[in-house]
Protein backbone atom coordinates (compact mmCIF):
# COMPACT_ATOMS: atom_id res chain seq x y z
CA UNK A 1 0.00 0.00 0.00
CA UNK A 2 3.02 2.28 -0.09
CA UNK A 3 3.50 2.46 -3.87
CA UNK A 4 2.31 5.79 -5.33
CA UNK A 5 -1.07 4.80 -6.82
CA UNK A 6 -2.08 2.73 -3.78
CA UNK A 7 -1.06 5.47 -1.36
CA UNK A 8 -3.15 7.95 -3.37
CA UNK A 9 -6.11 5.56 -3.26
CA UNK A 10 -5.85 5.23 0.54
CA UNK A 11 -5.75 8.98 1.09
CA UNK A 12 -8.69 9.56 -1.23
CA UNK A 13 -10.69 6.77 0.41
CA UNK A 14 -10.27 8.27 3.89
CA UNK A 15 -11.09 11.80 2.72
CA UNK A 16 -14.18 10.61 0.80
CA UNK A 17 -15.52 8.42 3.61
CA UNK A 18 -15.01 10.98 6.35
CA UNK A 19 -16.52 13.75 4.26
CA UNK A 20 -19.71 11.68 4.15
CA UNK A 21 -19.57 10.57 7.79
CA UNK A 22 -18.68 6.99 6.91
CA UNK A 23 -16.01 4.91 8.61
CA UNK A 24 -12.93 4.21 6.48
CA UNK A 25 -11.91 0.57 6.81
CA UNK A 26 -8.26 -0.34 6.45
CA UNK A 27 -7.00 -3.22 4.33
CA UNK A 28 -6.92 -6.87 5.22
CA UNK A 29 -3.73 -8.31 6.68
CA UNK A 30 -3.50 -11.48 4.59
CA UNK A 31 -0.55 -13.01 6.45
CA UNK A 32 -0.99 -16.30 8.29
CA UNK A 33 1.32 -17.70 10.99
CA UNK A 34 4.38 -19.57 9.71
CA UNK A 35 4.60 -22.39 12.23
CA UNK A 36 7.83 -24.06 11.09
CA UNK A 37 10.02 -20.95 10.75
CA UNK A 38 10.16 -18.60 13.74
CA UNK A 39 12.38 -16.05 12.03
CA UNK A 40 10.10 -15.82 8.99
CA UNK A 41 7.03 -15.70 11.24
CA UNK A 42 8.46 -12.88 13.36
CA UNK A 43 9.24 -10.91 10.22
CA UNK A 44 5.71 -11.45 8.90
CA UNK A 45 4.13 -10.33 12.18
CA UNK A 46 6.34 -7.24 12.23
CA UNK A 47 5.02 -6.48 8.77
CA UNK A 48 1.45 -6.77 10.03
CA UNK A 49 2.19 -4.37 12.89
CA UNK A 50 3.78 -1.86 10.50
CA UNK A 51 0.82 -2.08 8.10
CA UNK A 52 -1.72 -1.46 10.85
CA UNK A 53 0.33 1.39 12.28
CA UNK A 54 0.40 3.05 8.87
CA UNK A 55 -3.36 2.62 8.55
CA UNK A 56 -4.28 4.13 11.90
CA UNK A 57 -1.90 7.05 11.40
CA UNK A 58 -3.40 7.71 7.98
CA UNK A 59 -6.84 8.09 9.55
CA UNK A 60 -8.57 4.74 9.15
CA UNK A 61 -11.32 3.95 11.65
CA UNK A 62 -10.80 0.20 11.76
CA UNK A 63 -9.15 -2.71 10.05
CA UNK A 64 -9.42 -6.44 9.53
CA UNK A 65 -7.27 -9.53 9.33
CA UNK A 66 -7.39 -12.89 7.56
CA UNK A 67 -6.31 -15.06 10.50
CA UNK A 68 -7.48 -14.92 14.15
CA UNK A 69 -3.87 -14.93 15.35
CA UNK A 70 -3.43 -11.44 13.89
CA UNK A 71 -6.41 -9.90 15.67
CA UNK A 72 -4.41 -9.13 18.82
CA UNK A 73 -1.78 -7.27 16.79
CA UNK A 74 -4.36 -5.14 15.00
CA UNK A 75 -6.20 -4.42 18.25
CA UNK A 76 -3.00 -3.43 20.03
CA UNK A 77 -2.08 -0.92 17.34
CA UNK A 78 -5.52 0.67 17.03
CA UNK A 79 -6.17 0.77 20.78
CA UNK A 80 -2.87 2.54 21.32
CA UNK A 81 -3.07 5.05 18.48
CA UNK A 82 -6.85 5.55 18.21
CA UNK A 83 -8.21 6.13 21.73
CA UNK A 84 -11.42 7.55 20.26
CA UNK A 85 -14.24 5.36 18.82
CA UNK A 86 -13.31 6.51 15.32
CA UNK A 87 -11.32 9.15 13.45
CA UNK A 88 -14.10 10.88 11.55
CA UNK A 89 -12.72 14.17 12.83
CA UNK A 90 -9.71 13.67 10.54
CA UNK A 91 -11.29 15.16 7.43
CA UNK A 92 -8.05 15.00 5.41
CA UNK A 93 -8.93 18.24 3.63
CA UNK A 94 -5.25 18.57 2.83
CA UNK A 95 -5.61 15.69 0.36
CA UNK A 96 -6.05 16.56 -3.31
CA UNK A 97 -5.80 13.42 -5.43
CA UNK A 98 -6.00 13.54 -9.22
CA UNK A 99 -6.57 10.85 -11.81
CA UNK A 100 -2.87 10.92 -12.59
CA UNK A 101 -2.07 10.15 -8.95
CA UNK A 102 -4.27 7.07 -9.11
CA UNK A 103 -2.47 5.93 -12.27
CA UNK A 104 1.05 6.64 -11.06
CA UNK A 105 2.90 3.38 -11.72
CA UNK A 106 6.38 4.72 -10.96
CA UNK A 107 7.99 2.43 -8.43
CA UNK A 108 11.39 0.89 -7.80
CA UNK A 109 12.34 -2.63 -8.78
CA UNK A 110 12.87 -4.73 -11.87
CA UNK A 111 10.94 -7.45 -13.64
CA UNK A 112 12.58 -10.86 -13.24
CA UNK A 113 11.88 -14.36 -14.41
CA UNK A 114 11.35 -15.38 -10.80
CA UNK A 115 8.73 -12.65 -10.43
CA UNK A 116 6.90 -13.80 -13.55
CA UNK A 117 7.03 -17.38 -12.30
CA UNK A 118 5.45 -16.27 -9.02
CA UNK A 119 2.71 -14.38 -10.88
CA UNK A 120 1.81 -17.48 -12.85
CA UNK A 121 2.06 -19.75 -9.81
CA UNK A 122 -0.28 -17.56 -7.76
CA UNK A 123 -2.74 -17.32 -10.63
CA UNK A 124 -2.83 -21.10 -10.97
CA UNK A 125 -3.25 -21.36 -7.19
CA UNK A 126 -6.41 -19.27 -7.41
CA UNK A 127 -7.88 -21.47 -10.10
CA UNK A 128 -6.81 -24.73 -8.41
CA UNK A 129 -8.55 -23.76 -5.17
CA UNK A 130 -11.68 -22.68 -7.01
CA UNK A 131 -11.87 -25.96 -8.92
CA UNK A 132 -11.63 -27.86 -5.61
CA UNK A 133 -14.51 -25.78 -4.23
CA UNK A 134 -12.37 -24.18 -1.50
CA UNK A 135 -13.50 -20.79 -0.23
CA UNK A 136 -10.02 -19.59 0.68
CA UNK A 137 -6.52 -21.01 0.39
CA UNK A 138 -3.08 -20.14 1.76
CA UNK A 139 -0.69 -19.12 -1.02
CA UNK A 140 2.89 -18.25 -0.06
CA UNK A 141 1.76 -17.87 3.58
CA UNK A 142 -0.97 -15.41 2.62
CA UNK A 143 -4.64 -16.26 3.04
CA UNK A 144 -6.44 -15.71 -0.26
CA UNK A 145 -10.23 -15.71 -0.52
CA UNK A 146 -11.78 -17.11 -3.65
CA UNK A 147 -15.15 -15.41 -4.18
CA UNK A 148 -14.00 -14.58 -7.70
CA UNK A 149 -11.02 -16.73 -8.67
CA UNK A 150 -11.21 -15.59 -12.26
CA UNK A 151 -10.59 -12.04 -11.00
CA UNK A 152 -7.60 -13.15 -8.93
CA UNK A 153 -6.15 -15.03 -11.84
CA UNK A 154 -6.76 -12.07 -14.14
CA UNK A 155 -4.82 -9.74 -11.83
CA UNK A 156 -1.77 -11.99 -12.11
CA UNK A 157 -2.24 -12.36 -15.86
CA UNK A 158 -2.58 -8.60 -16.34
CA UNK A 159 0.68 -8.03 -14.50
CA UNK A 160 2.52 -10.33 -16.90
CA UNK A 161 0.74 -8.76 -19.88
CA UNK A 162 1.81 -5.35 -18.64
CA UNK A 163 5.45 -6.44 -18.72
CA UNK A 164 5.02 -7.83 -22.21
CA UNK A 165 3.26 -4.75 -23.59
CA UNK A 166 5.78 -2.36 -22.11
CA UNK A 167 8.55 -4.17 -23.97
CA UNK A 168 6.50 -4.10 -27.17
CA UNK A 169 6.23 -0.30 -27.07
CA UNK A 170 9.74 1.14 -27.52
CA UNK A 171 8.43 4.69 -27.19
CA UNK A 172 7.89 4.07 -23.50
CA UNK A 173 10.70 3.75 -21.02
CA UNK A 174 11.61 0.08 -20.79
CA UNK A 175 10.99 -1.88 -17.63
CA UNK A 176 14.19 -3.42 -16.32
CA UNK A 177 14.03 -7.10 -17.23
CA UNK A 178 16.80 -9.46 -16.21
CA UNK A 179 16.06 -13.12 -16.77
CA UNK A 180 19.62 -14.43 -16.73
CA UNK A 181 18.80 -17.23 -19.18
CA UNK A 182 19.52 -15.55 -22.48
CA UNK A 183 16.06 -13.97 -22.70
CA UNK A 184 16.12 -10.19 -22.52
CA UNK A 185 12.43 -9.44 -22.78
CA UNK A 186 9.11 -10.55 -21.38
CA UNK A 187 7.15 -12.30 -24.12
CA UNK A 188 4.13 -14.48 -24.73
CA UNK A 189 6.54 -17.27 -25.61
CA UNK A 190 8.25 -16.99 -22.22
CA UNK A 191 4.89 -17.02 -20.45
CA UNK A 192 3.78 -20.13 -22.36
CA UNK A 193 7.11 -21.81 -21.60
CA UNK A 194 6.73 -21.18 -17.88
CA UNK A 195 3.16 -22.45 -17.86
CA UNK A 196 4.22 -25.76 -19.41
CA UNK A 197 6.95 -26.36 -16.83
CA UNK A 198 6.16 -28.02 -13.49
CA UNK A 199 5.64 -25.42 -10.80
CA UNK A 200 6.43 -25.63 -7.12
CA UNK A 201 3.22 -26.19 -5.19
CA UNK A 202 3.10 -23.44 -2.61
CA UNK A 203 -0.62 -23.52 -2.00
Amino acid sequence: MTVPFMDAYVQLLIRTCHKRGVHAMGGMAAQIPIKNDKEANDKAMEGVYADKLREVRAGHDGTWVAHPALASIASEVFNKHMPTPNQLFKRREDVHITGNDLLNMNMPGTVTEEGIRKNLNIGLGYMEGWLRGIGCVPINYLMVSLPSPACGFEVQNLMVNFYICRKMQPRQKSVGVSFGNGASTASRQLRAKRLTKPMHRSF
